[in-house]
């Protein structure tokens, strides 16, 4: 009986025993909480045997240190390929400037600056590509020459460079006596006020190479187009060419439109002008497009005429919608007429006036999109 007592009391004991083990095992073996971050580090190291994050530290310098290293290497070589560029695009530029030199030895002496007056070096120095031309002439006509030679110095031989010089002093004296303006006469009303117009657009030489205003500066705008105009023996089609065809300014100069535009009772001259502008485009012969395709240059003529037409009948019928709107008492102030005829000329609206012979049709459109902008 005593044996057994003490073998029942070693083995609660042993049983209370491991009991405690296992309690303080399981309380070993415990996660950490969720929140503190410290559970990714406990899960490799327990379950996957991984090592802890202090053994990472060489092998995070001698990475971070490698990826530097590479880094340094490649901005190093970016730096020796973009030298490498810097030194072929200065290479192209200083030999295309030394054929550009040469060949304005060959220019004849009284338009050989303006000849080969040139831009576009510097952007090319900064941002060119291998493809992008270095350097371009500010007259159309000379660059097209010239650019199978500037993409390649290279090519150019003393036979050509001659041929191309002679091309060029050609072409510039038939270009520079366009100025003299004989071929119009005084004894025609068109030609005359075309004569005077065009002397006052082009004053001298350098204005023949700077005709058009834009947002870069003044624009030279001899092409080939306005060449082959000169060499056709059509001076006045070169002439309307550099200024867009657009001869419109004549109009309002002579008659019967200078005295309408001077009498005008509610146009100002900002819409005069507008008027006049869209009388000379009437017929489609004033486009570039059309002029290119023509034979000669009776366009103009053609066009000076049926200007008048258009620019009179457009003034007679101003008037009319004027008194109108006043004897239907729908304007009461005659700064608003004025305001609203103004308005319309320069609206796409206009030409659909024009045909519009219903005056209640047109106040409609006019009550709509034109009165409630000026009422603002």
């Amino acid at each position: 009986a005593f044996n057994a007592a003490a073998s029942a009391a070693a083995s609660h004991a042993a049983a209370t025993e491991n009991e405690e083990e296992e309690e303080e095992e399981e309380e070993e073996e415990a996660p950490p909480s969720l929140s503190n971050g410290k559970w990714i580090e406990y899960y490799l190291t327990k379950n996957r045997n991984a090592p802890p994050k202090e053994n990472y530290i060489e092998f995070n310098e001698t990475f971070t240190s490698t990826v530097a290293i590479a880094e340094r290497i490649h901005e190093e070589r970016e730096e020796l390929k973009k030298s490498k560029r810097d030194d072929k695009k200065q290479t192209k530029v200083a030999k295309v400037e030394k054929m550009l030199d040469d060949l304005k030895a060959l220019i004849d002496e009284p338009f050989r600056e303006r000849a080969i007056k040139t831009h576009g070096k510097e952007k090319y120095l900064r941002h060119g590509t291998s493809t992008s031309q270095c350097i371009s002439l500010e007259t159309p006509f000379i660059g097209s020459l010239l650019q199978p030679y500037i993409n390649s110095p290279s090519k150019m031989t003393k036979k050509a460079m001659k041929e191309i010089a002679e091309k060029i002093n050609v072409a510039l004296a038939l270009i520079e006596k366009l100025l003299q303006m004989d071929f119009l006469s005084d004894d025609v009303i068109f030609e005359a006020a075309a004569k005077t117009y065009l002397r006052e657009c082009f004053p001298n030489v350098e204005a023949l190479y700077a005709c058009e205003s834009s947002y870069p500066g003044n624009v030279n705008r001899m092409d080939d187009s306005f060449l082959a105009l000169v060499q056709s023996d059509r001076f006045l089609g070169a002439l309307c060419y550099l200024q867009r065809n657009d001869l419109s300014p004549i109009l309002l100069v002579t008659e019967p439109s200078a005295s309408l535009a001077e009498a005008s009772k509610y146009l100002d001259e900002a819409s005069l002008k507008t008027l006049a502008n869209k009388a000379w485009n009437k017929k489609r012969s004033t486009s570039l497009f059309a002029l290119r395709d023509s034979e000669d240059d009776t366009w103009a003529a053609e066009a000076f005429a049926a200007g008048h037409e258009f620019f009179s009948a457009a003034m007679a019928k101003i008037d009319s919608y004027g008194t109108w709107l006043e004897a239907e008492d729908k304007l009461d102030q005659e700064d608003s007429r004025k305001a609203v005829l103004n308005e319309m000329v320069k609206s796409w609206y206009f030409t659909d006036f024009m045909k519009e012979e219903d005056f209640d049709k047109v106040w409609e459109w006019v009550a709509i999109s034109i009165v409630p902008r000026l009422r603002r």
